[in-house]
């Protein structure tokens, strides 16, 4: 019984970066739909159409952004193991105290937002009130089921809490 899988984080625009994707967006937008073509030359119709189909492609596909792995995290019958960096945290199951998980789907290109798992977030508690949350990559249909079966195992749930927080579109 274990079960393994990367500890992710997903790239975020910041506001900065985002004001200025939609600013080049309405820029360019402005340069095609409004501006009348006796006023436009060659070389600004190309330029101003790589950068509207560079912010619509940033804008539409984000998701398409692969996360950045920073370690993995993997439930065996021991504990948990949490490996970020060079550091190696292992929790057993009697320091837990409850596990929540986020889920929001596993990567598929048909049934999801991404290719490469949408964000799935672990939150664990111990005994003495720390807080773990992390970004975790589910990659496919198996790899929920194999986490699903870990945490719904009779040996795990006499151990500590374990529940997932509600999310109006999927189930897992």
């Amino acid at each position: 019984m274990s079960y393994s899988t990367n500890i992710v984080k997903t790239k975020k625009f910041t506001v900065t970066e985002r004001m200025i994707l939609v600013l080049l967006m309405l820029l360019s937008g402005v340069y095609f739909y409004v501006l009348e073509s006796d006023f436009r030359n060659r070389f600004l119709d190309i330029i101003f159409g790589i950068i509207y189909l560079v912010t619509i492609t940033l804008a539409l596909g984000q998701s398409l952004i692969k996360p950045k792995k920073i370690g993995n995290f993997s439930i065996t019958n021991k504990g948990l193991k949490i490996k970020t960096g060079k550091e190696l945290r292992t929790l057993k199951h009697t320091e837990i105290k409850s596990i929540f998980l986020k889920y929001s789907g596993y990567g598929s290109f048909w049934r999801s937002h991404s290719p490469y798992g949408n964000k799935n977030f672990i939150i664990i508690f111990d005994h003495k009130k720390n807080k773990t949350e992390l970004e975790i990559l589910i990659k496919n249909k198996n790899e929920k089921n194999k986490l699903k079966s870990e945490f719904t195992s009779t040996s795990l749930k006499e151990k500590f809490s374990y529940c997932t927080i509600l999310n109006t579109k999927l189930q897992f």
